[in-house]
Parts: C-alpha cells; sequence; structure tokens
C-alpha cells in the first residue's frame, strides 16, 4: 500500500505523518505486524472459479484492447474476487528528491485515495518489495501510525509485488476494513495470480509509450532535417557544394570552393567506404540514379548521411557530371532502431502472452464469428492430441465433437453475438488423447473498433476432481449420518455396502474378514443389485496369485475386465462363477496385519478411475472404524460399570471444585472420608476446617501448584474429623481450563488412608527394630569371631612353629603337627559360618579384577597338596582351554576352588583320583570339571547338595559325622559362582561311582591375565629374619602377646610390647620403631585408630592382627595403613610372610 496527493486535508496530513514518522518510535517490530505464516494455518475458503475464469477473461480481453485501464480492471476483480473491503495497485516512482509509491488504481473503501504516496523506505509496500514475496499483516497501523488518518481502519492487508524483468516496479494489495475478515490461502493465490497480469500490463503500457516517443522523435527528426546540395565534375574531379553540404563533410575547400571526391570518400565511415565507392563508379558505367545511406565521421561524431545523386550526359551520352542532394537522417537511424527495438519488445511480450495462456492447465482459445476455431493454447491442443495448424479454421463439427456438443457450443457462440453478454455451461467431454472429464467454460465476446463482436473467447477449465470431490464428500457425510446411530457390527456392514454400491453403481459390494493364513477368508455379507450373494469361505489365490500379493502388500487389486485381464490366466471360471467382470479389491491392515477387505463388482467391463478406487478404500476404513467405534463404546460402558463398582469397592470418593465460585460437591463416600454424614452440607470451606494445622500450607501449596503448572495434584494429609479424631487421605486430581487457559475447575477423587498409615508406622517400627537385630547380629558374630579366634592364636602359632622346629624330636613335631592341622579346621570352621552368614544376608562384598582361571587352579592344588599325598590321591590336571581369563574376585575364586578340590579330597578314598579338566563351552562360558572317584552321591543327595549344613545319607546312616565338618563348603562354593554370574552343578551315577562339580564361568575375549591384587602376598622363601629390626607389639590377650614376643625375639626383631591403646601411645613416645604388630580390639580404643594416628604423626605401617575376620573389617584395616591383614589363628608361615613386607 502506498497514500497522498492534494485533493484533502486528510490526504495531506497522512503525507506528512508517513513522511516524518521514525520507526524508532512505533509501539512493535514490523515481525509482529507481519503474520504471512498464518496463512498456511487458516481454513482457505471454496474458491469461485466460475468468477474467476469471467474475470480473467475479461483482464485478458482488455489487456489486449485497452491496456491503460487494465490496472483499474484489475483490482475491481481482485476487490470481488477476495471479499476484500479495499483494493489497490501502487507504481514505484524513483525521483531525484524522493522515492514514493503511488496509489495508481484503487477500489472500495480507498476508491477515492487514487494518486496518494507514501514514502518508498517507511510503508508495507517498501517492506514487501524489499522482501521479494508475498506479506500479510495484522494492524499494520502499530508500526505505521500514520494509517490511523485514512477513513477506514486497516485490520489485515495482503501485498504482492511485481516486477519488470526483474525489477520491483509495484504491489498488489487487498484490505479488510472488517475485524471478521481474514485472508487466507486462496486469498493469496488469487492475489499472485492477478500480480501476473499487473506485471504484462505494465510492459504493455510502457512499451506503447516508447513506441510514441519513438515516433514523436522521428517526425521532429523529418522536420528538422538538414538538405545540402552538391555536383562532381567527373572531368576535373572536383565536387562543389552548398553550405549545408559542406557542414556535413568538413572537408577543406580550395579557392575556388571545391575539393575532389577522394577527400569526401576519405569521410565516410570504413564500413561504408568501399560500397559507396562501387555504387558511384556503378552509376558512372551505367548512367544509373545513385542512392545509398552510410556514415560520415566528423570531430563532433558519427552522422547518418542519406544520398541521392543523378547523372548528367553530354550529347556524346557521356557522363560527365553527377548532381544530388545529401540528406542528415542520423535522428530518423536513431528512431528505426529504437522501433526495431520495441518491435522486438512486443514480440516478446506476445510471446510472453502465449506463455501465460500456455502455462495455465486451463484451455483457452478464440472462435470467429463462424464458430471456426482461430486459436487454441498447448493444454487444449493436448486434449485434442493436434497442433495449432491442425484444428485452425475448423468447427467443433470438423473436429469430432458429437453431434449434440457441437450444436450447443454453435447455438452459444450465436447467443454471444447477439447478446453481447459472456455464457457459460459445464459439460462431460473426452478428447482424442482418451482424456475425459466434465469441464466447466465460459465464452466471451471481443468487441472491434466499431462496436461488434469480431471474435468469441474462451476458457475451459477441468472441473472433474472437484465435481467427483464434492460428490464423494456428499456421500461420506450420508455414510457417516446413516452408520452413526447403528450398534451392530453386521448393521454397519451391510448399511456401508448398500450405500456403497448404489453411489458407484455396481453389482455387488462384498466385506469380508481375514484369517491368520492372510489367505483363506469369510465374506460375511455382501449387497446385491441384479446378481446373487456370493457368502462364503474362499483364498484370494482363488482369484489369482497376484490378488493375493497386492492383497498382502496392502495395496488395492483391480481388475477392468477379467475377460481379457492377462493375470487372471487359470483362474478366470472362478470370476465367471461369481459374476464378477470388473473388480475393485482393497485391504485393511491393521497393527502390521492383513485383517479385512472389501470389494466392489460389476458384470461389465469398467475403467476405475483413481477417486472410485480411493473411495472403496476410504469406505472400508470407515466400516472398520465405525464398528470399531460401537466395539470401542460397548468396552466403554462396560468400564464404566466396573468403573462405578471399583470406586464404591474402594470406598473412592468423588469430588469437583469450580474454581470461579469455589463451589464443591462430593460424593457420599467423599464425605464419609472426612468424617461427614452422606446427607450433610459440604462446603469448600468445611473442607479446610477439617485439614490439620500441620498440613495446611502444604495443601495449599500444592494446589495452587496443579493449577498453575498443569499439573496432576496428588498429596496425602492430615484431617480431624468432628469427634476429635485424626485421619489420613489421600488426593488426587487435575485441574481443567477454558480455551483462553483460564483454569475452570479441579477434579479428582480422595481416599481414606488411615489404616494404610497406621500399617506404614507399624511396618517402620518393625524395620527399626529389625535393623537394629542385624546390627546386633554383626556385632554378635564379629565378637563370636573374635572370642573363638583369640584363644586359638597362641595355640596355632606355638604348634605351627614346633611342627617344623628341628631341635623338637620327631614324635614331638608330629604331635605339634596333630594340634595345628585341628586349630587350622576349627578356624575354617568359623570362617564357613561367617562367609554363610554374609552371602544370606546379602553383605557379601565381590571385588572384581582380570584372573587366570588356570593360576587359581594351580595355586590351589599347591595348597592342598599335602591333604592329597597323605591319602596318596592322584591328582590329574588337565587345563585345555585356550582361553581362561575372567573377571573375578581372586580371594573367592581361589576359596571355590579349594571348597570343590577339599570336598574331592576328602570322600576320595586312598590312592583313589581326582582329575580337573578345563574347556571352553558355548556362549562364551569357560568350564571347570572336578572329578573324583570316591563315594559318589544318590539322586536324593544330589538334590541337596548345595544346602546349607547338609551332609549325605553316609553320614546320618550312623548317627554320626563320619567326614567331619558342618556341611557348609559347597554351599557357599555354589552362592560365590552365581555372585560371578556362573552356574555350579554336581553329577554322580551313584553310590561308590565318583562324583563330578562343574563350574561354569563368563570368559573374557582377551588371553592377557592383568593379574592386579588389593594387597601384595610375598612369594614362600625361607625367612631370613630381619636382625635388629624395631617391633611394637600391641595385644591384649597375654598368651597371644608372649607367643608372638617369643617369636618374635627368635627371628632377632627388638620388641617393645603393650596391652593397650595407651601404653602404645606411651612407647612411641619414648623410642623409634621400624614397624607395628597390631590387635584390632583392645580394652581402651581400636587398633585401627592407633594405626591411623601411628601413620599420620610418624609414618609408621603395621600388621594387622586380629580376631574380625569379616570383609568390613579388612577393608577398615587396609584404609587406616595396615599393610597385612593376619586372621587368628596366625599360622606361623603366615605371620613370616607378613614380616617379609618390611625387609
Amino acid at each position: 500500500m502506498s497514500p497522498t496527493d492534494s485533493r484533502s486535508d486528510e490526504s495531506r496530513s497522512m503525507h506528512s505523518a508517513a513522511h516524518s514518522t521514525d520507526s524508532s518510535v512505533c509501539a512493535v517490530t514490523l515481525d509482529e505486524v507481519i503474520i504471512t505464516h498464518e496463512l498456511t494455518s487458516r481454513v482457505a475458503h471454496v474458491p469461485d472459479y466460475r468468477a474467476e475464469n469471467e474475470a480473467l477473461v475479461s483482464l485478458a480481453h482488455v489487456m489486449s484492447s485497452e491496456p491503460e485501464i487494465l490496472f483499474q480492471r484489475l483490482v475491481e476483480a481482485a476487490l470481488s474476487l477476495c471479499g476484500a473491503q479495499s483494493a489497490g495497485i501502487s507504481i514505484w516512482e524513483r525521483g531525484e528528491d524522493a522515492s514514493v509509491f503511488r496509489w495508481r488504481a484503487t477500489a472500495g473503501g480507498f476508491a477515492s485515495l487514487q494518486g496518494q504516496t507514501l514514502p518508498r523506505n517507511f510503508s508495507p509496500c517498501g517492506a514487501v518489495v524489499d522482501s521479494g514475496s508475498l506479506q500479510l499483516m495484522r494492524s499494520p497501523v502499530r508500526f505505521y501510525p500514520y494509517i490511523a488518518q485514512l477513513s477506514d481502519p486497516v485490520h489485515e492487508l495482503l501485498l504482492v509485488p511485481f516486477h519488470d524483468r526483474g525489477r520491483p516496479v509495484g504491489t498488489v494489495w487487498v484490505v479488510a476494513h472488517l475485524p471478521e475478515k481474514h485472508f487466507d490461502a486462496e486469498d493469496a493465490r488469487i492475489v499472485t495470480s492477478l500480480s501476473k497480469f499487473a506485471e504484462s500490463a505494465w510492459q504493455t503500457v510502457n512499451a506503447q509509450r516508447k513506441l510514441t516517443a519513438v515516433q514523436r522523435r522521428l517526425d521532429s527528426a523529418l522536420i528538422a532535417a538538414e538538405f545540402g546540395v552538391y555536383e562532381w565534375e567527373i572531368g576535373s574531379d572536383r565536387v562543389y557544394g552548398d553550405a549545408n553540404f559542406q557542414k556535413l563533410f568538413q572537408v577543406h575547400l580550395d579557392a575556388a570552393g571545391s575539393a575532389p571526391l577522394k577527400d569526401y570518400i576519405d569521410v565516410i565511415h570504413p564500413d561504408e567506404r568501399v560500397e559507396t565507392m562501387r555504387r558511384i563508379e556503378h552509376s558512372v558505367q551505367t548512367g544509373e540514379n545513385f542512392e545509398m545511406d552510410y556514415r560520415v565521421l566528423l570531430s563532433q561524431g558519427e552522422r547518418w548521411i542519406n544520398s541521392r545523386g543523378k547523372m548528367a550526359k553530354n550529347a556524346a551520352g557521356k557522363v560527365e557530371r553527377f548532381c544530388g542532394v545529401v540528406l542528415d537522417v542520423t535522428h530518423r537511424k536513431s528512431a528505426e532502431k529504437a522501433r526495431a527495438g520495441i518491435a522486438d519488445e512486443f514480440r516478446r511480450l506476445s510471446a510472453i502472452h502465449e506463455t501465460v495462456l500456455s502455462a495455465t492447465n486451463d484451455f483457452a482459445y478464440v472462435f470467429d464469428r463462424q464458430g471456426r476455431f482461430i486459436y487454441a493454447n498447448r493444454e487444449l491442443l493436448k486434449v485434442w492430441a493436434k497442433t495449432l495448424d491442425q484444428i485452425v479454421g475448423k468447427t467443433c463439427h470438423e473436429l469430432g465433437y458429437p453431434e449434440w456438443h457441437a450444436d450447443m457450443h454453435m447455438r452459444e457462440i450465436e447467443r454471444v453475438i447477439a447478446t453481447r453478454q459472456p455464457i457459460r455451461g459445464e459439460v462431460p467431454f473426452t478428447g482424442g488423447s482418451g482424456i475425459s472429464g466434465v469441464y466447466d467454460y465460459i465464452f466471451t465476446p471481443v468487441f472491434g473498433e466499431n462496436g461488434e463482436v469480431e471474435l468469441i473467447a474462451g476458457t475451459t477449465r477441468d472441473v472433474s476432481e472437484r465435481r467427483f470431490s464434492e460428490d464423494r464428500d456428499r456421500f461420506l457425510v450420508q455414510l457417516d449420518d446413516a452408520t452413526r446411530p447403528l450398534t451392530d457390527a453386521k448393521e454397519i456392514v451391510e448399511m456401508s455396502a448398500r450405500l456403497l454400491s448404489e453411489h458407484l453403481d455396481v453389482n455387488r459390494c462384498a466385506y469380508a474378514d481375514v484369517e491368520a493364513d492372510e489367505n483363506t477368508f469369510n465374506l460375511t455379507g455382501d449387497y446385491n443389485r441384479g446378481v446373487a450373494s456370493i457368502v462364503g469361505r474362499y483364498r484370494f489365490d482363488q482369484f489369482g496369485d497376484e490378488c493375493l500379493r497386492q492383497m498382502r502388500a496392502d495395496e488395492a487389486y483391480v481388475v477392468e475386465d477379467a475377460h481379457v485381464d492377462p493375470r487372471l490366466d487359470g483362474v478366470r471360471e472362478t470370476y465367471a462363477a461369481t459374476k464378477i467382470r470388473a473388480v475393485i479389491c482393497v485391504p485393511l491392515h491393521k497393527a502390521g496385519r492383513f485383517v479385512a477387505g472389501m470389494a466392489v463388482h460389476r458384470i461389465e467391463p469398467r475403467k476405475w478411475s483413481p477417486g472410485e478406487i480411493e473411495l472403496v478404500q476410504q469406505v472400508a476404513n470407515r466400516c472398520w472404524e465405525s464398528m470399531e467405534r460401537v466395539r470401542v463404546m460397548r468396552v466403554l460402558a462396560d468400564s464404566e460399570q466396573q468403573l462405578r463398582l471399583a470406586v464404591e469397592t474402594g470406598r473412592l470418593g468423588v469430588w469437583q471444585l469450580e474454581l470461579l465460585t469455589e463451589t464443591l460437591t462430593c460424593s457420599a463416600q467423599c464425605k464419609a472420608n472426612y468424617g461427614r454424614a452422606a446427607e450433610s452440607d459440604f462446603s469448600y470451606a468445611d473442607l479446610w476446617t477439617l485439614i490439620h494445622p500441620e498440613d495446611r500450607d502444604r495443601l495449599r501449596g500444592a494446589v495452587s501448584r496443579a493449577i498453575r503448572d498443569r499439573v496432576d495434584l496428588d498429596i496425602e494429609y492430615q484431617t480431624i474429623w468432628p469427634d476429635g479424631s485424626t485421619h489420613w487421605v489421600l488426593v488426587r486430581g487435575q485441574a481443567s481450563y477454558s480455551v483462553d487457559g483460564t483454569p475452570r475447575r479441579l477434579v479428582g477423587v480422595s481416599l481414606d488412608i488411615t489404616a494404610r498409615k497406621q500399617a506404614e508406622r507399624e511396618l517402620a517400627r518393625l524395620h527399626e527394630e529389625a535393623v537394629r537385630g542385624s546390627r546386633a547380629k554383626d556385632d554378635f558374630l564379629a565378637a563370636l569371631s573374635h572370642e573363638l579366634r583369640t584363644p586359638l592364636n597362641p595355640v596355632l602359632l606355638i604348634a605351627s612353629e614346633s611342627a617344623v622346629d628341628p631341635e623338637l624330636p620327631p614324635h614331638a613335631r608330629e604331635a605339634f603337627e596333630i594340634i595345628r592341622k585341628n586349630v587350622e579346621l576349627e578356624a575354617r570352621l568359623i570362617d564357613d559360618l561367617l562367609d554363610l552368614t554374609g552371602i544370606v544376608r546379602g553383605k557379601l562384598v565381590i571385588k572384581k579384577e582380570t584372573v587366570s582361571i588356570h593360576e587359581i587352579l594351580t595355586e590351589a592344588a599347591a595348597a592342598l597338596r599335602a591333604d592329597f599325598v597323605v591319602k596318596e590321591i592322584s591328582l590329574e590336571m588337565t587345563l585345555a582351554a585356550s582361553r581362561s581369563v575372567v573377571s573375578a574376585d581372586r580371594v573367592r575364586l581361589l576359596q571355590i576352588f579349594l571348597n570343590l578340590l577339599r570336598n574331592a579330597a576328602k570322600f576320595t578314598p586312598v590312592k583313589g583320583s581326582v582329575v580337573v579338566t578345563t574347556r571352553l563351552a558355548e556362549a562364551g562360558m569357560l568350564e571347570v570339571d572336578v572329578t573324583d572317584s570316591g563315594l559318589g552321591m544318590t539322586a536324593e543327595e544330589l538334590e541337596r547338595v548345595f544346602g546349607a549344613f547338609q551332609q549325605g545319607d553316609h553320614a546320618s546312616a550312623s548317627g554320626a559325622h563320619r567326614f567331619g565338618g558342618l556341611g557348609l563348603g559347597l554351599a557357599i562354593a555354589r552362592q560365590l559362582v552365581e555372585a560371578h554370574d556362573g552356574t555350579l552343578r554336581a553329577m554322580s551315577e551313584g553310590r561308590n561311582k565318583g562324583a563330578s562339580f562343574i563350574v561354569r564361568l563368563p570368559v573374557m575375549d582377551t588371553v592377557k591375565t592383568g593379574a592386579t591384587r588389593a594387597m601384595l602376598v610375598p612369594e614362600a622363601r625361607a625367612f631370613d629374619g630381619n636382625a635388629g629390626a624395631r617391633v611394637l607389639l600391641v595385644e591384649d590377650h597375654e598368651p597371644t602377646r608372649n607367643a608372638l614376643r617369643q617369636l618374635l625375639h627368635r627371628r632377632k626383631y627388638q620388641v617393645t610390647s603393650a596391652g593397650t591403646v595407651a601404653e602404645a601411645k606411651a612407647a612411641v613416645e619414648k623410642a623409634a620403631f621400624d614397624f607395628v604388630v597390631s590387635d584390632i580390639g583392645l580394652p581402651d580404643g581400636d587398633g585401627a585408630t592407633l594405626m591411623a594416628e601411628l601413620r599420620e604423626r610418624f609414618g609408621l605401617r603395621g600388621i594387622a592382627l586380629t580376631g574380625y575376620g569379616m570383609d568390613q573389617d579388612i577393608s577398615r584395616c587396609q584404609a587406616a595403613g595396615f599393610v597385612a591383614h593376619l586372621t587368628k589363628p596366625v599360622r606361623i608361615e603366615s605371620l613370616e610372610a607378613a614380616l617379609g613386607l618390611f625387609r
């Protein structure tokens, strides 16, 4: 848009306002005004193709006859077609002082403002030209305040720029003054189309204006032309001329006022010089007159000369003089060049006009008064399958139109000529190319200069798709109306089949459900017109393999003539038996399965259109959806009934709160949940009086948050009933909102959860008691471990030392060895009890690292070598697995195989055998098989072999534990294997047939062990002492302290003893030490705490010596600074290994 001139105070004030307004003071930005993106979301109005055709034909006629008024006709068309209140065309005028848009044509409310201007750089037209594309603005006055001075408000403004060969020229715009008018995508299409006419009109008017100017210049040139007269005396070769002639050539003259011909020839442009001389010579020789246009090169530039001459002969007939005139035709030549350019431009515009007409999908054509075609665009020629030369001069009759069709058009042409008015109609048509459809057409008179109808212009649009769509939409509405009230699936199918048959004019419509093989189908119902019912059970491949393939591929299967379709070779008898000549069959796939289908049949051949195929698919889907609706409604009804029962049975209260009025509506159960009678009044205010004071603020916050953040209300709070008792209520609800986002109501349920809360409190109490009990058990087990191990410690230390003392006689060493073994057995029993307790209570800690199974097996076999040697049992190790690396706790893995090998040694007789093999099993598992030749197991024993405290029947038969132990080793081994994501199973063929234990563990891909250990264990070697090392020995158990001091003295250590933490601290204040050997449980403190302090103050390290052997004890010792942890009772070999860490 763009307004001003001097015709009114309104326009003058708006002009000044527009040119003085600064965009920086606007209330909003331009981007907020532009709402072009909304066009895609608005529902487009139904196009009026008839009115649009009439307008386009009229504009085409005006363009060819009166292009100067085309702009006005165009804005009037825009006003009408878009339903706008104002429309206009603005032209960009570029001046030296200012650049503006002038309203070249206006219509509607702004009609009186034609000629107004607005600045180029601050106007809606300037914005749309800058963008280069269509724009829609809402209330542009927010950014362009001067628009408020117009007589009518501008609620919406739709603008489209147009160009002249890529250069912006102006805009076409339409305005909505009424707030209820909103432009849509259809309006945008219309205005864009009209902008193309504006471009053509602009180019045509400019071309005519240029042609007129050139003509005027040509006339002026002819009037102002300068003539010169000359004479060439051939014999003397002297050329004489008047002043005009000399002025045109500017040649140097002699005293007689002449010059040779050559001097004049040299002035002529080189491009024409040779040809000019040739023609002069030809005239001299033949006596013919001379005439030629050529250029002369003068000091002030180039000029065009028209030269004419006549030969003068003597009495003998010889040419002796050449007399003539010259004319300066420079202006004429310029005008001719310009005219040629304009002619080219006219030809280009004509070609554009033809291209525009041929680029549209509509048909454009022209008749003469006798009904003969004189023009048809490419789209129409394509339908006829002819060229333009083949149709020019021919009538509809001669082009093969049906008789009735050709006669009708001839009558219509005569009527247009007689009435001088357009005529419109709609007709079906099939062209020579086989294209058929329904067409809307309009014939419009074209008037000559005498005002009579010279030609009849026609446009035709294919409305087949629109007509089919309208008919389809009406049918689908009818189908929905007919099936909506139905509640039975069979009735829905029958109604759908009948309506579809009648609409498509077919003989049968059938509906079938498909079985699981997606081939067999049950045709459960059909509607028939003139054919028998074919309800029954069939297979799709009975109607051809292609039929089955397309059904399974979710594609429509279409046959137009079963008699000739090559796909039906071998199955035509099926079509004949069912009276099917033409068919559309569509599948229904739901959740990836072919579940149903629908088909329409004709007893005659039929060419089905894509729209008809799509319609059958739509009806099939709607039929399914209708049946699903019925099913869902039944399920919904059942669900509602179930919900009612659930609410009543579950004692759920239902409530609703109207937020604007704070009106609370409650069910009887809801009131009961607050201690109120069903018939009592219960308002929102009453509710708050029942909320426990501790929970009121929390409830208010939850309600506010649910409304503000649109989240569910979910809260538990206390209530105080009228009788004073306290109860708990669970409330859940959701808020609902109006269209503008205003919260309207809260709806939800309530439940009395007092009993649950009481149960939760009781459960919490019981849990706390259980935790206390568990903690007491831990303390008891730790104390039990300590109290059982501590007395054994000095015994084992002295026994293990004495058993290898070469100074003692053999019988004494044997006695000490027996003592050592029994003490170690007692210690193992304690370990097994603690391990089993940790496993059962879920407190077993697995510290995984990369470990080689083969290394572990070798280590376990070495540790138990004495057990096998004493019974002369052969131990064979076949470690054949190509990969043996697993992720496991090294200590626990060693414990597993120690238990299995110890069990094998225990139950294998003297001189028996034990075989250990490894191999790779399937699925990345490593299998270890430990097989013995021992006692074996019965089937009943195999069932309980991994149970804790289980012994075989061989033990219970005599009422004594013949082999000793508590029956925990295998139970612990299995639990440890499963903790490593493995399995342990037992196999035996029976008593005295040996047993096998198979361990399966996940094996790693790598073959590198990369084994790491949390605490280093020194290699076993002969102890060579550490003479002179200073040891602080802290131990409260005097026998143990004395035994350790004696053993350390023998190994040449300087030992200072302490029985308490206080004594230890006093000792370190008096003397320096190299390391510490300390008990953990001390009378006045904790050994780990003492170690941490000594490490912090003196940098000491130590050996933990304790009766606390659980995993958490070991971890605590490591953290305190102990580098080794020896669990009582301690063997002398273990002590020496630990001492070796301090060498």
